[in-house]
């Protein structure tokens, strides 16, 4: 979390949930980060997220032709996760900012 320009908190998912690598969408951290930084809900300004799967397509769709054994754990873990990522994203900004007149 960056408030004014200064890094106020940082923390990943998995140290709170302790699954290593996890796949959550990161309610844990988010609300660690609001409590470290002093903040609620109300004082998100810009919500930046790394969520998309299309980045380095064609190299990764490049490496799956090359492991054909690959290519449903690929699919899996390329499109099928990041698809529920960017649900759980939407569902969580959606039950805090739907009714509100301020969104980030």
């Amino acid at each position: 979390m960056v408030v004014n320009g200064k890094l106020e908190a940082a923390i990943e998912e998995e140290r709170l949930n302790r699954d290593k690598h996890t796949r959550v969408f990161p309610q844990k951290a988010i609300d660690r980060c609001l409590k470290i930084a002093n903040k609620t809900y109300d004082d998100i300004d810009y919500i930046a997220i790394s969520i998309k799967p299309t980045h380095n397509l064609n190299k990764k769709l490049g490496h799956c032709v090359k492991n054909l054994k690959s290519f449903k754990p690929f699919i899996n873990h390329e499109f099928v996760h990041a698809y529920n990522k960017q649900k759980g994203f939407w569902n969580w900004y959606n039950y805090h900012w739907s009714t509100k007149k301020k969104w980030p």
